[in-house]
């Protein structure tokens, strides 16, 4: 009994997390992005139905990464190598470069995730559009980006 109330807890911290991170992405989605790039003059009523679709939209891509990839240490290399590549040069944009706006913010997240998506993932079993300098096959014939 005990390792049941102990596993019930863990499952409960890990979903409480879960949930916590799909809903702050989507409502700064919905708050940062489509109301102040998109529509300035949005009512609450929009916004909550922009919050509601990327809530779905968001789980639904995190299930899919969660069922695609077949160990821990994926998604975890998945997740860090996204921010770093993704959201840590738009950081370092607005922190260190004059006249940087929300919509070169939006066209660089576009333009990262398009050259990230296209040079493959090993771990989600996509082959690369892209061969970047350094690339190698492995044994079983998936092209590995260094």
């Amino acid at each position: 009994y005990i390792s049941l109330f102990g596993l019930g807890a863990v499952s409960a911290a890990v979903m409480s997390s879960a949930d916590s991170s799909i809903l702050s992405a989507s409502s700064m989605f919905a708050r940062n992005i489509y109301q102040l790039s998109f529509r300035q003059n949005a009512t609450d009523r929009e916004i909550i139905w922009v919050m509601r679709i990327t809530i779905f939209v968001f789980g639904a891509s995190a299930t899919a990464m969660a069922l695609l990839t077949k160990s821990v240490y994926g998604l975890w290399y998945l997740s860090s190598d996204l921010v770093y590549i993704i959201i840590f040069p738009q950081l370092l944009c607005v922190l260190f470069i004059k006249g940087t706006n929300t919509y070169g913010a939006i066209a660089g997240y576009l333009f990262g995730l398009l050259l990230r998506i296209t040079g493959g993932e090993p771990y989600l079993y996509l082959q690369p559009l892209i061969f970047y300098p350094g690339y190698y096959a492995d044994k079983n014939h998936i092209y590995i980006q260094r």
